[in-house]
């Protein structure tokens, strides 16, 4: 039982007083109280508007402080390399790289964390080592700093486009030719989970290159590089030459594409290329081609072809 003492000369309501002491939520307050967690003076007290009389001491159960386990993920991820300032990790479309609104299970820093894996503690709250980051339904290769000094050294050369990001994607409809988009991008009023094309956003430049269209014509494989790093980038540079990624709902694939995706966003972070944040020497790092994705490439393409595009000395 952890206590609060009413020691100045006002009286308040009980959700009130542990407000001023405890930094959580009102409602979340309020729900301790009605659950019974909370007393004055020794007496249970389970009404928000109870009063607080000068001196009266407030107690409030330790079970309140400790955090519900997550879900453990049913996703792992894979370490591709690993030296005394970064990991190289191939993360599984599913996986959510760290805490957030609207988490409820365990993420790629909960899994870093429980393997006991050294974390750079300056990225912000719940993002330990997390200098870049990929969205939910995207697989592939990232970087995760060990220390403060690889840290800030990797955002600086993410910041002065030192850092190169190579991704594929299919699309529900061939792109005309090769292109650079380079439009920028900002939060889409609509819709504040989305990002789209719009003047007053950051400047944001995609190079997206056709790799294989499908048999029947219909779908395509394409390669993206991103020379910036918003938010969505693909997904909105896409959206805006009036294309989407299959199984990306988000973005307004069509509905036919549901089946095809089997329930993940076909985008791949297939090759990073980094300096090394303490060493300076140029490493480029690859993440397999996972095999639900292959999966579905193996229904629309020839084996041989697609072996042919994604061969990274092609790339």
């Amino acid at each position: 039982m952890t206590e609060f003492k009413n020691e100045s000369n006002d009286c308040y309501r009980v959700d009130v007083f542990l407000m001023t002491n405890v930094k959580v939520s009102r409602s979340k307050i309020a729900s301790a109280i009605k659950s019974g967690f909370v007393t004055i003076s020794g007496n249970i007290c389970t009404k928000p508007s109870t009063i607080v009389s000068i001196n009266d001491t407030v107690g409030l159960v330790d079970e309140f402080f400790e955090p519900k386990p997550k879900p453990i993920s049913r996703y792992i991820p894979k370490i591709i390399y690993e030296d005394f300032d970064i990991l190289i990790v191939d993360k599984p479309a599913g996986l959510v790289v760290h805490d957030g609104e609207g988490v409820r299970e365990s993420t790629l820093v909960d899994y870093l964390r429980q393997e006991k894996y050294e974390l750079a503690e300056c990225c912000g709250s719940n993002r330990d080592g997390i200098v870049h980051r990929l969205d939910v339904g995207t697989s592939g290769v990232m970087v995760v700093a060990k220390n403060d000094t690889a840290a800030i050294s990797l955002k600086e050369s993410i910041t002065n486009k030192e850092t190169g990001k190579i991704y594929l994607a299919l699309i529900d409809t061939p792109l005309k030719d090769d292109c650079i988009v380079d439009e920028p991008i900002g939060r889409d009023l609509k819709s504040r989970v989305k990002m789209k094309v719009q003047q007053n956003g950051k400047p944001s430049q995609t190079l997206f290159l056709k790799l294989l269209e499908a048999k029947n014509r219909k779908y395509e494989l394409i390669l993206a590089k991103i020379m910036t790093g918003r938010t969505h980038q693909i997904r909105a540079h896409l959206a805006h030459l009036g294309r989407h990624i299959v199984g990306d709902s988000l973005y307004g694939f069509k509905s036919q594409n549901v089946k095809l995706a089997q329930g993940r966003v076909m985008l791949h972070s297939y090759i990073l290329d980094i300096k090394h944040p303490i060493k300076q020497s140029l490493l480029r790092f690859c993440a397999e081609i996972p095999n639900d994705y292959l999966k579905i490439l193996d229904t629309e393409f020839q084996k041989e072809n697609i072996d042919e595009v994604i061969d990274k000395t092609y790339i």
